[in-house]
């Protein structure tokens, strides 16, 4: 089931006032909570957890 609201051109401190990027029905899709966790962080493995489950640097 979809939680999430994806937006495709991912938002950017140039471009979130921009309507086209951040309302547009065609730059959105609805995923579930993981598939928009992967699709928004799947460029970004700076963190993980550790044994405590604390985030930390990786």
């Amino acid at each position: 089931m979809a939680f999430d609201v994806h937006h495709k051109t991912t938002h950017t401190e140039l471009n979130v006032n921009y309507y086209d990027v951040s309302m547009r029905l065609d730059n959105l899709e609805c995923l579930c909570r993981k598939c928009h966790n992967q699709e928004t962080h799947k460029n970004e493995d700076h963190y993980i957890f550790n044994e405590n489950g604390d985030l930390i640097d990786k």
